[in-house]
């Protein structure tokens, strides 16, 4: 029992590191793919105005975090699975320390019971760490889902379906858009139709988005 407590202090403590381990590598990965998207969606401004280096730069920054980050999270299961092992069997080790200093000598029967009873515990001991291996896992998850549903939709009927007839158009856009959410729209009142087999090209100077 003397040890009992600080065992399961040691593993509350690392199951929090773990969690914060995992929240930052989500956020790092979060922040990686974003800059790649920015990166590969604005190929061509970036070329233009050479910002290569700084986009590699925020890229390796976001790498790196996100590596030093899964290198905590699986050092800290690590660490949580070895201490909730050792725990086990100080806790018996201490017992028959104990039995042996009052008693006298362990009979071999009773040694055999004491494998039999470790050999249970190590196996719910197997079945907690997966448990919680899954909850570190579920306040990142949460927060993802979380931050999903907190998308804005998509403005109803920007996007009209083409209708069944043959001179219909393929592709067809209305409405205002901006680049941020209640900003100055950067196209006003569009009206774009696209008709199957037509070419459309849209020209504008460099950098201009």
């Amino acid at each position: 029992m003397l040890y009992l407590f600080p065992g399961l202090m040691i593993s509350w403590l690392v199951f929090q590191w773990g969690v914060r381990a995992r929240k930052d590598y989500q956020a790092n990965q979060d922040a990686r793919l974003k800059h790649v998207q920015d990166l590969l969606a604005n190929l061509r401004t970036v070329k233009a105005l050479a910002w290569e280096k700084l986009f590699v730069a925020r890229i390796r920054e976001a790498r790196d975090g996100e590596l030093s980050a899964i290198q905590a999270y699986a050092v800290s299961l690590g660490m949580l699975m070895a201490n909730m092992h050792t725990t086990l069997w100080f806790m018996t080790l201490a017992s028959l320390y104990l039995y042996t200093a009052n008693h006298g000598a362990v009979e071999a029967r009773h040694l055999w019971v004491v494998f039999q009873i470790m050999a249970s515990l190590q196996a719910c001991s197997s079945l907690v760490s997966a448990g919680l291996r899954k909850t570190m896992n579920l306040p990142s998850s949460l927060a993802r889902i979380e931050a999903f549903l907190k998308l804005p939709e998509r403005p109803a009927g920007v996007v009209r379906a083409p209708a069944d007839r043959p001179e219909a158009p393929l592709v067809q856009v209305c409405g205002c858009f901006s680049y941020e959410e209640a900003a100055a729209p950067v196209l006003s009142d569009l009206d774009l139709s696209v008709a199957r087999g037509e070419v459309v090209a849209v020209v504008g100077c460099a950098g201009a988005g």
